[in-house]
């Protein structure tokens, strides 16, 4: 703050109410000087994102994850990976905050995916690499394919095609990014028990999930109804604001494998395809959309692809109700 006397000293000549009014303003400018202070940094500014517009990904110096914020509810980013051996790679979404949810639907065909989290030897939480990536919940949402007595269910063996899903919020271990690519964060190695083909997708939701449990509803079919696509059951019990995911597991859809492209099952409105994973005959897919009401959803149904061998009765279609954080 000046002082008045300073002031008067370098203007000998103002007039006596010149001198007092400046004195005056001086005390009025260094008191909001004290309040601004006091505030700190601009009110206003927005946050540093986590993922900067040119693709650079920063971490927060907290390890702990934020709490999650009431919002609408939204699917962020996706990203996919496969293997033949049952050891595929993925990473968490470019674009993860930490306390967003994250979605890992894990696909398996020919062999056992994780169908618990405890036991020697089968629990996801043992077999990530690097292992700090757990804290895992699940898993919800199983499926297995079953075409016994003609209702193709999801009560079916656990060896042949079948997903689940598993849910945690995330934190800033699951956020380094990888040392040979600061744009993408650090790959995550799942092995899947046996040796057959695995795949997985991973979702990032803002806004969604609950400290307990993320999926309000869910149901599951296995299909066998002569059509190109995938028909997604209807759920019951969804609320206005939630977020309904639609997860499709193929597999052995024709004579020829390697014919699935990008313009396989695409989505049909109002729905959305999220992602898409190909390996020869296997694919997995996500679709969703945000719910507008209350009640039961409607059945969903994808596109498919001219060259599906009908009489190969091979998908299971999982619809997915995620709760919007809040409610």
């Amino acid at each position: 703050m000046s002082d008045p006397s300073t002031l008067a000293s370098l203007s000998p000549r103002r007039s006596p109410l010149w001198l007092s009014l400046v004195a005056a303003s001086s005390l009025i400018v260094g008191c909001v000087d004290e309040e601004l202070d006091a505030l700190g940094d601009d009110p206003t500014d927005d946050p540093t994102d986590p993922l900067s517009d040119d693709g650079d990904i920063t971490t927060e110096s907290d390890g702990e994850p934020e709490t999650w914020a009431v919002g609408s509810v939204a699917v962020i980013a996706t990203t996919g990976g496969t293997d033949q051996g049952g050891t595929p790679t993925i990473r968490v979404p470019n674009g993860t905050r930490a306390g967003d949810l994250l979605l890992l639907f894990l696909h398996r065909t020919d062999d056992t995916n994780f169908w618990a989290n405890n036991g020697s030897g089968d629990r996801l939480s043992d077999r990530l690499r690097p292992w700090r990536s757990g804290g895992w919940k699940g898993p919800v949402a199983t499926c297995a394919f079953d075409n016994s007595a003609g209702d193709f269910d999801c009560a079916g063996q656990q060896n042949d095609l079948n997903q689940v899903l598993y849910w945690k919020k995330a934190t800033t271990d699951d956020l380094r990014p990888d040392p040979r690519d600061s744009t993408r964060y650090e790959p995550l190695t799942i092995d899947f028990p046996g040796s057959r083909p695995a795949w997985a997708i991973m979702a990032t939701v803002r806004n969604g999930g609950a400290s307990s449990n993320p999926v309000r509803a869910w149901a599951g079919q296995t299909r066998c109804d002569n059509v190109e696509g995938t028909r997604f059951p209807a759920v019951s019990g969804a609320k206005a604001g939630d977020l309904l995911l639609l997860s499709q597991s193929f597999d052995d859809g024709t004579g020829s494998p390697g014919y699935l492209s990008s313009s396989s099952f695409t989505a049909r409105s109002p729905i959305t395809r999220y992602r898409q994973v190909l390996d020869r005959d296997e694919a997995g897919h996500l679709y969703g959309r945000v719910l507008t009401a209350d009640g039961t959803t409607p059945v969903y149904e994808t596109n498919g692809d001219p060259d599906r061998n009908l009489s190969h009765c091979k998908d299971i279609a999982v619809s997915i109700v995620i709760r919007r954080s809040g409610t």
